[in-house]
């Protein structure tokens, strides 16, 4: 008997390129071009790799819809929404998605890299096989439906992540449930443990086979790359359920954190535990890129501040000494997630952190060179400007001297002199005056005109014709 798990698989997906995007619109075939045509008994999933390579997905080749999509993925909420209302981006999520489905797929089936062909035991079938099967392919679906929607989306990898494996850790508990109670009502003698044993066996690799199925599809849906834009400090943290700024500061608690996550994957002794730890290590060497390199570009931004001369040198070297000091201590801490000395003495933990290690201690050379480089070009360039500030003062020094020898300038200050009144006023006049001022009434303004002579009206009159009108 095929293993039926990936029998309705390979039905939804030969299925679905003849299914209507609407009820009233074309069907997904119309956007799919390659040679010769999709048939359902020659569906996608079951070409080459050469094959492959020269599908078309609206025109674009698969690549070129990846491009796409990320960008779109990295535009602003409300020019995702213009264009998911306007333009078909939407569809062209749900078919690249569908074509990394098939080729996802395609390596667990035809490659058969994880010996999916085995026919499964007519005793699974017998007593579990209808009620698991429904089961597992009932929450597979949910979860290609939530995954579509997302593709591309690098903001929700470790969401999606934390979703497969919240959605592998339920299935086994409905299967414990499960053969609990059909060993109380069906099993009885003295096979029921060795049939209890063969049932966990074929639901471990029923499970093994749906787990490889949903990390190759998630793996190529979620694609990262070294040299990708760095945008925030801030990640996911699937054990917390929330978001969690980790820095260069609060790195040992984080280390701690994953060795604990590894620990408990360990205790439990699944067949995908492995692919899990490894799919870990591997999330974790990207988030520490992504923190080294905003360290660094730290440093290079004193760089600037100090040639425009908003920073000090000396402040700008002291703070990026302090800055390589905290580096250093940074990579000590973070070597103890891929040191194969740090496997729990298993032996298949130990090779993949022998692999991972190789390319942490790579990036630690980078990462401490490109430091020192920066903290080089600091010094260099504090020594040039002492060294213009030298050459100036000597300059003027030496101005200074040709002048003062030439006698042009003469550094003793003139005492001013100070300046006394030439005027002298008799005081039997300045009395006078006081006492009329203090005596005088005050006239209103009708009275002053009228006390005026008429010579006095005349000459203001006189000058009035000269005044000019603004």
């Amino acid at each position: 008997m095929q293993n039926k798990l990936l029998v309705d698989i390979g039905n939804g997906l030969t299925k679905k390129p003849f299914e209507k995007i609407f009820w009233w619109g074309p069907r997904w075939l119309d956007f799919i071009c390659i040679t010769p045509p999709l048939t359902v008994n020659n569906p996608l999933w079951l070409r080459d790799k050469k094959n492959l390579k020269k599908v078309r997905l609206f025109g674009l080749s698969p690549d070129e819809l990846q491009a796409e999509i990320l960008g779109y993925w990295l535009q602003p909420f409300w020019k995702r929404w213009c264009l998911g209302l306007f333009t078909p981006i939407q569809r062209k999520i749900r078919l690249w998605s569908y074509y990394h489905q098939c080729l996802s797929f395609r390596e667990v089936c035809i490659e058969n890299l994880f010996d999916a062909k085995k026919p499964i035991d007519v005793l699974f079938e017998q007593y579990l096989g209808n009620e698991m099967l429904c089961r597992l392919n009932k929450n597979r679906i949910q979860f290609e439906y939530y995954v579509e929607k997302h593709a591309g989306n690098l903001r929700l990898e470790d969401n999606i992540t934390f979703l497969q494996s919240m959605l592998l850790r339920r299935n086994s508990r409905f299967f414990s449930k499960l053969l609990q109670k059909k060993s109380t009502e069906l099993f009885t003698g003295a096979d029921k443990k060795s049939l209890q044993s063969q049932l966990k066996k074929e639901y471990l690799r029923l499970r093994m086979v749906l787990f490889c199925y949903l990390y190759n599809w998630h793996k190529n849906i979620f694609p990262t790359t070294q040299n990708e834009p760095i945008y925030i400090d801030t990640f996911f943290e699937v054990c917390a359920g929330k978001e969690i700024s980790y820095s260069i500061h609060s790195i040992h608690d984080w280390v701690k954190l994953k060795q604990q996550l590894i620990e408990s994957l360990l205790e439990e002794q699944s067949p995908e535990q492995f692919f899990m730890i490894k799919n870990l290590l591997e999330a974790c060497l990207s988030k520490i890129r992504i923190l080294v390199s905003n360290h660094l570009n730290n440093c290079a931004r004193k760089l600037v501040a100090v040639r425009k001369k908003k920073l000090s040198c000396k402040q700008a070297i002291q703070e990026t000494n302090n800055r390589q000091a905290e580096l250093i201590h940074f990579f000590k801490k973070c070597a103890l997630l891929f040191h194969p000395d740090k496997s729990f003495a298993n032996p298949e933990l130990s090779k993949i952190q022998t692999e991972l290690f190789l390319a942490f201690q790579q990036l630690s050379k980078e990462s401490q060179k490109s430091m020192k480089k920066k903290l080089q070009l600091l010094k260099d360039y504090l020594s040039r400007k002492r060294k213009s500030v030298q050459t100036k003062e000597s300059a003027s020094n030496q101005q200074l001297a040709a002048l003062e020898s030439i006698g042009k300038i003469n550094f003793e200050p003139t005492p001013q002199e100070r300046v006394e009144p030439k005027i002298s006023v008799d005081n039997c006049i300045q009395s006078q005056v006081r006492s009329n001022l203090m005596h005088k009434p005050l006239n209103n303004d009708a009275q002053q005109e009228e006390n005026e002579s008429p010579q006095r009206l005349r000459r203001c009159i006189r000058l009035a014709r000269y005044v000019p009108v603004f």
